[in-house]
């Protein structure tokens, strides 16, 4: 059938004939006999909402509709039941929820990751469905977890069993209640068998989970015989990720707002989704409130979300020095405030010195290969193609010829110090890897971070860049001494970087910092 994204579920939704042909070129979701939902969590749960709505009438849906967890135990359960006629007649609607049928290496850990948590939240009994999972996809027993060499059928993650002691809890709940072992079996197997054979006319299974793996048969047999409705997002801070990631809440509110019969002001929406971020979630909630809050009047404005909400985006600190190497001032100025005032974990004035000296520093990194024979390839309006296959070579010969450079450094300066204490004692070792600190492109499978640097390096002079060393170092000075107004300080060193002839004079820093 097809892959349909979330964006176009409304539109396919409006040619839905819950009865129509399988076999059409543009199938309705309701029409499919098994639909895979994967992706961000809150569109899963609208969009599987919005399938059984059409799919089951409200009337019947305590006897058509039957949600399961989705555990490997409960898939035996929930293809025996699609595979079986309703017993009085009409339609039978099965959902596997939160189906772990796309596994990956990482999965027993983020597993085990699940049932510490649950256990430290109280919720023992999630805490044992995500244990009985790991069990279940590693092979191991109860008996192998409660014995003295249980280490050895554990992964070796220091954050997870370095205090075991929730494990223990969860074992002993295990043992009180049960059931003690895994239904470990090939649930992918069993499914593929199921949807090559068929479901009998009329039945659905709908399957949801968060990833999926698009390579392995169970996906491509899901999409040849039934649909795939994709309700993945981009999380990266790419442009186009902040798009789609924008889009995605944009279509969210104009559903809410619809529901409601509600208005928005220019303006309003950009707000609510700073204030929030990409949490979808949260961001719902906060519709709802404005919702809530506004009553019966129609429009909601500024003054609403700044009455009712609070901010809880957490910016990062890169979004702080993207800022600053963009000389945006008014931006970077944003982010200080918000960085040093996070009230769940504020960031020390220090390490803000440190996360801007390191943007500097590569910026200089990238203006002394710009100035060399190798960076020739590298002009101000270079296109990301060009630079990968033209500058990007460059750049990793250069970044291993200083490594192998700073190698031989070190090599040289150890040698000289054994030699000069006649034995080094436990013998000398250099720290760290060498030149990984200094390189331009210490991950070139991702090139294009690395290419914005190179775009961003061109609003700088290397006389600025040196200058800019100059005014970190001393507001670092300032800070270590014990100045009061430790945010003015950082205030005056984004104005200097970003600002030129307008930052703060010292004199007028003194001034204020003592009012």
């Amino acid at each position: 059938m097809a892959v349909i994204r979330f964006s176009e579920l409304e539109s396919a939704f409006e040619r839905t004939t819950v009865d129509s042909d399988r076999d059409a070129a543009s199938p309705s979701p309701a029409a499919a006999p098994v639909v895979l939902i994967h992706g961000e969590e809150l569109l899963v749960k609208s969009a599987l909402k919005r399938l059984t709505d059409i799919l089951v009438p409200a009337d019947t849906r305590s006897v058509s509709y039957e949600p399961l967890d989705g555990t490997a135990g409960n898939l035996h359960e929930a293809v025996e039941k699609a595979c079986t006629y309703p017993l009085l007649g009409g339609r039978k609607v099965v959902a596997l929820l939160d189906a772990r049928l796309f596994e990956s290496k990482k999965v027993p850990v983020q597993l085990l990751r699940k049932t510490k948590d649950a256990v430290e939240s109280k919720r023992l009994q999630q805490a044992a469905v995500h244990l009985l999972d790991f069990m279940a996809l590693t092979g191991v027993d109860l008996d192998d977890l409660t014995g003295s060499d249980r280490q050895a059928h554990l992964p070796q993650e220091p954050e997870l069993m370095e205090d075991s002691r929730w494990l223990d809890e969860v074992l002993a709940f295990c043992r009180q209640t049960g059931p003690t072992e895994a239904p470990a079996s090939d649930t992918a197997g069993l499914l593929e068998k199921t949807i090559e054979r068929g479901i009998p006319e009329g039945n659905r299974l709908i399957l949801t989970t968060e990833a999926v793996d698009r390579r392995k048969k169970l996906y491509e047999l899901i999409k040849d015989k039934g649909l795939v409705i994709d309700c993945s997002v981009p999380k990266g801070e790419r442009k186009a990720d902040k798009k789609a990631q924008e889009t995605v809440l944009q279509e969210m509110k104009n559903r809410v707002l619809k529901k409601h019969d509600k208005t928005m002001q220019p303006g309003v929406f950009e707000l609510l989704y700073e204030m929030t971020g990409f949490e979808p979630r949260t961001f719902a909630g906060n519709l709802e409130k404005l919702i809530t809050y506004t009553g019966e009047r129609r429009d909601i404005t500024r003054r609403d979300v700044e009455a009712v909400l609070e901010r809880t985006k957490q910016d990062p600190i890169f979004a702080f020095t993207n800022a600053v190497t963009e000389k945006s001032t008014a931006e970077a100025l944003f982010y200080l405030a918000s960085l040093l005032h996070d009230p769940q974990q504020p960031i020390r004035p220090e390490q803000i010195v440190v996360a801007v000296l390191n943007q500097v520093r590569k910026l200089l990194r990238i203006k002394e290969f710009v100035s060399t024979p190798d960076g020739s390839a590298w002009y101000a309006a270079c296109p990301f193609g060009q630079f990968k296959t033209a500058v990007l070579p460059a750049i990793l010969a250069h970044d291993r010829q200083l490594s192998d450079r700073i190698k031989q450094w070190r090599e040289a300066l150890t040698a000289a110090v054994d030699s000069g204490s006649g034995k080094a004692r436990g013998g000398s070792k250099p720290v760290g890897k060498a030149g990984s600190d200094l390189s331009i492109a210490p991950q070139p499978k991702n090139p294009y971070p690395v290419y914005q640097l190179f775009r961003k390096s061109e609003s700088f002079s290397p006389e600025e860049l040196r200058q800019a060393v100059e005014h970190l170092a001393q507001a670092d000075r300032q800070i270590k001494s014990g100045a009061e107004n430790k945010q003015l300080i950082l205030e005056n060193l984004v104005w200097s970087i970003c600002g030129g002839k307008d930052a703060i004079d010292e004199d007028r820093l003194h001034h204020r910092s003592g009012q």
